[in-house]
């Protein structure tokens, strides 16, 4: 019988014990969250540090298993849905190092295609006899592991190292323009106001949208009337809610680290009279009436508190539009001065300064804008696109 087996062989009953505590983790995790990416995500975590440490130790010790098309072969197929997390992981990375849009929607199929071509490509190098050879050298597989090793602690490393040399603050900076851009009786909702009321009196309704079974009368019952939300938070809020974010107005998109928020104020389309009572701040109606197509501005910008960074990079935009550069340059450098540690502001001081030396030919503004791309960069080293324009810049020198 399997209890025989089980007793002859003790080995294999720790792993047929460390299976079943697997799958209950994986099942009990996914029952007792609503929201649903923790719903997956979560449970993958299991999966994925089990998979690593089995392949790390079949690379240090070795094992027969490797010889086994068998193996190969169905290992393969189990892993084709880790690939398809990794494909996606890898292509929205790539698509945000160069600027480019990535939704998963679209791209679905052919990362799934990818996955598989992927797949079937390491089971014919796995199976192939120059692999076995290599496979039989106990240095190689053990530097092998030691590489993989550093680099998956190298990238937590190098981020923390760059954090501690040129540290930025953008949490704690637009949560004080928020203090400045609302009206004090605002409240904000979202998975990203909890964080971003900090540095402010504001108050907050903690709401993760994505969720399994979406509460529909939330909005109604609780006086919200902003929302916080990245894009696929932004996404599932359309379909959860889409009268309410059909009336909503886009206000400003700030960037907290490299993560882009929007701002919307969706006072008077929840149904909640407490929210639709709400009186927008004269910060709020000046974006709003530099959102449109109007020149002509309904709220005077001598009229608002102007120290953020929401208002001064609006005006500072319809000002370069405008092509009044001096104008535009004295907005962006207030709002650099109230949140200094942004590459997003450091780069549009530089790219003003760069088409403020192509309309007038003026060296000085060509040297600002390198200058300022310089740091910008030292902010966010990662960003492709700044890195390419600083190039460009340089490129232009007498």
């Amino acid at each position: 019988t399997w209890r025989d087996k089980l007793r002859r062989h003790p080995k294999q009953t720790a792993s047929m014990v460390f299976f079943v505590a697997l799958v209950i983790g994986f099942y009990g995790s996914l029952m007792i969250w609503n929201y649903r990416p923790l719903r997956y995500q979560l449970p993958l975590i299991y999966g994925f540090h089990t998979l690593a440490a089995v392949a790390l130790a079949v690379l240090w010790r070795g094992r027969s298993a490797w010889a086994s098309r068998r193996f190969i072969l169905w290992s393969g197929i189990a892993l084709v849905p880790v690939f398809f997390i990794v494909a996606y992981r890898l292509a929205a990375r790539v698509a945000d190092a160069y600027g480019q849009p990535f939704f998963y929607a679209d791209e679905k199929y052919w990362l799934a295609v990818v996955a598989v071509v992927v797949i079937v490509g390491c089971y014919y190098v796995v199976s192939a006899a120059w692999f076995r050879r290599l496979a039989s050298f106990v240095l190689l597989r053990r530097a092998v592991v030691l590489v993989a090793v550093v680099g998956a602690l190298y990238p937590g490393m190098k981020k923390y190292v760059r954090w501690v040399e040129h540290p930025t603050f953008t949490t704690a900076e637009v949560s004080r323009d928020l203090a400045r851009l609302l009206a004090p009786d605002a409240v904000l909702s979202g998975p990203y106001a909890a964080s971003l009321v900090r540095e402010n009196a504001l108050r907050a309704v903690i709401h993760m949208f994505g969720v399994a079974h979406a509460d529909t009368t939330l909005f109604a019952r609780m006086p919200v009337t902003h929302l916080l939300v990245d894009y696929a938070n932004k996404r599932e809020a359309r379909h959860d809610y889409p009268a309410m974010m059909a009336a909503a107005v886009k206000l400003y998109e700030y960037t907290v680290g490299d993560q882009e928020i929007s701002l919307y104020r969706i006072a008077g389309a929840t149904g909640n009279p407490v929210a639709d009572s709400y009186t927008p701040s004269p910060a709020e109606d000046l974006l709003t009436s530099l959102s449109g197509a109007d020149t002509s501005l309904s709220v005077r910008p001598d009229s608002v508190d102007i120290a953020g960074i929401a208002v001064n990079t609006a005006l500072a935009e319809r000002y370069e539009e405008n092509c009044d550069y001096p104008a535009a340059e004295q907005r962006l450098q207030k709002a650099v001065e109230f949140s200094p540690t942004s590459y997003v502001l450091a780069g549009e001081l530089a790219r003003l300064y760069r088409h403020w030396y192509i309309s007038t030919g003026e060296e000085n503004y060509r040297q600002r804008a390198e200058s300022w791309y310089t740091r910008a960069i030292e902010l966010n080293p990662d960003d492709v696109s700044l890195i390419e324009e600083l190039f460009d810049v340089k490129d232009t020198a007498p």
